[in-house]
């Protein structure tokens, strides 16, 4: 895969992340905030110093919508699943809101896009997570999301 392309699928998988919070912070439709998001709405008011446009990385459009409408629409099974990965500690409500957005987004590939391999969507929403958390955040998503390998691509894994 060119790194072009994979650099687009990663920005579609950042984008998805951030559709679906704002989708669930602000309790909007799917298909008005997919709009603005694949019309790319924050290419105009993103400047440089110089008051310039700027232009961010291009997003593979039809990952992009197929992760937003896959989460919206399996939203409570995958929140079952993850729920059935968190430790008695924790709830899934009880997750920050970017946080569950990135675990929905991560299982719904893990059972859905059954043609990539367990570890690059792991991997890909490890990333992300580290594109908003510092802490412990990237960690938890990690040990979900593997919990979660092991239980749906158990040929793919060790467990």
């Amino acid at each position: 895969m060119a790194n072009r392309e994979l650099r687009n699928r990663n920005s579609a998988r950042l984008a998805a992340v951030q559709a679906l919070y704002e989708i669930e912070a602000t309790n909007a439709s799917v298909d008005p905030v997919l709009t603005e998001f694949l019309n790319q709405r924050w290419q105009d008011s993103v400047t440089d110093d110089d008051d310039q446009p700027v232009r961010i990385a291009n997003f593979d459009q039809t990952l992009l919508k197929e992760i937003v409408e896959g989460v919206s629409a399996e939203r409570a099974s995958l929140d079952q699943h993850i729920s059935g990965a968190l430790s008695d500690q924790w709830t899934i409500e009880r997750l920050e809101m970017l946080v569950r957005a990135i675990l929905r987004a991560g299982t719904y590939e893990l059972t859905s896009r059954l043609e990539i391999p367990a570890r690059v969507i792991i991997s890909e929403y490890i990333d992300v997570a580290r594109a908003f958390f510092s802490a412990k955040e990237p960690a938890l998503i990690n040990g979900v999301l593997d919990k979660l390998a092991k239980q749906f691509r158990h040929d793919e894994t060790d467990g």
